[in-house]
């Protein structure tokens, strides 16, 4: 196929282009079929599986404020960490992904320190 084909040519060639007209009949499901998109059946040596849920896309954006010290000199109880807490969320997301049998990543994580501004 180059690109030139036209759909309803394709089908009539394939023998799949049925005679009934669009909406002709009600419909009340349907079936949507998926190839598995990762490793699971191909471990389980499982040749066909049924889906038993979908899964729904939600992204989020988020930025955590810190505060800049030197790494020396400030002992832990006194600095406000953005990257531990961007650490633990991370944590969080997987820990949860995994209790309700899901999944969850953080993609994306960036650190840019805010100069130091002196309360003087």
């Amino acid at each position: 196929m180059d690109g030139s084909e036209i759909f309803g040519e394709e089908l009539e060639k394939i023998g799949y282009n049925g005679n009934q007209r669009p909406r002709s009949f009600p419909v009340s499901a349907f079936v949507e079929l998926h190839n598995e998109q990762g490793p699971l059946l191909e471990r389980e040596n499982i040749d066909i599986a049924a889906m038993t849920r979908v899964r729904g896309i939600y992204w989020t954006e988020y930025i955590l404020n810190g505060r800049t010290a030197h790494d020396d000199t400030t002992p832990l109880e006194l600095r406000n960490d953005a990257g531990l807490t961007a650490g633990q969320l991370t944590v969080f997301v997987r820990e949860k992904a995994m209790e309700l049998e899901g999944v969850g990543t953080v993609g994306i994580q960036e650190y840019s320190p805010i100069p130091y501004q002196c309360g003087c």
